[in-house]
């Protein structure tokens, strides 16, 4: 499963990631924030839980050289290990300040974490780079889902995303599948892994805890 941030303002109604996240980057909240959200995992979801939980990183908080000790810790005040969480990133992560990426990214893959790329296909990232870097998945953006069935080319891309994964050693994972239609031409183009609505739409965490609970019983 994916930790996915939601803030319902008083005032202002729901405000999406995409315009709270900038502000908590450009304002040095980030590493609160990115705090918040894996103390939350750790809280809500536990060491017993039956699947590991993906947390998005944002690029700027690999600038903080004790990321990885920080987590760790909170992870073991609870009872958890680092196999039970994912990291992810997009590709920002990939232009920004690469040494610096590499090196912290190495620290949380060497203790335990898995860290996956996100978004792939969105931003401008070498694919050079992808060796380079301890990723165990590439996720591709779901506007690639979104224009299958819109001629030859699509396809055509999707499928030679598959076989880069191949090519990496990675998995790769579709993201944004919302029909079986598309479930079923991303498995012929060759995807093991797919992701959204059509499996499952967000639930919060005392419902997930019920429908796991459900799912072992069955």
């Amino acid at each position: 499963v994916e930790a996915l941030l939601r803030w319902v303002h008083p005032t202002r109604g729901a405000v999406p990631p995409d315009v709270f996240i900038p502000v908590a980057e450009d304002s040095k909240l980030i590493r609160r924030l990115g705090d918040f959200v894996v103390e939350s995992v750790c809280r809500e979801i536990g060491p017993k839980a039956p699947h590991t939980v993906s947390i998005n990183l944002s690029p700027a908080q690999l600038n903080d050289g004790r990321l990885c000790e920080r987590y760790l810790r909170e992870l073991t005040s609870h009872g958890m290990s680092p196999d039970q969480i994912e990291f992810e990133l997009t590709e920002a992560v990939l232009v920004d300040d690469f040494e610096q990426a590499k090196s912290r990214l190495l620290e949380l893959h060497e203790a335990g974490f898995t860290v996956n790329l996100d978004d792939f296909g969105t931003g401008f990232a070498s694919m050079g780079y992808l060796h380079m870097l301890p990723f165990s998945k590439i996720k591709i953006d779901k506007t690639f889902v979104q224009s299958i069935g819109r001629g030859e080319g699509p396809n055509k891309m999707l499928q030679a995303l598959a076989l880069l994964g191949d090519a990496l050693s990675l998995d790769m994972v579709a993201e944004g599948v919302e029909t079986e239609g598309q479930a079923a031409m991303l498995r012929l183009l060759g995807f093991e892994y797919l992701q959204g609505w059509h499996f499952g739409y967000p639930l919060r965490s005392d419902q997930l805890k019920i429908r796991n609970s459900g799912e072992r019983a069955a």
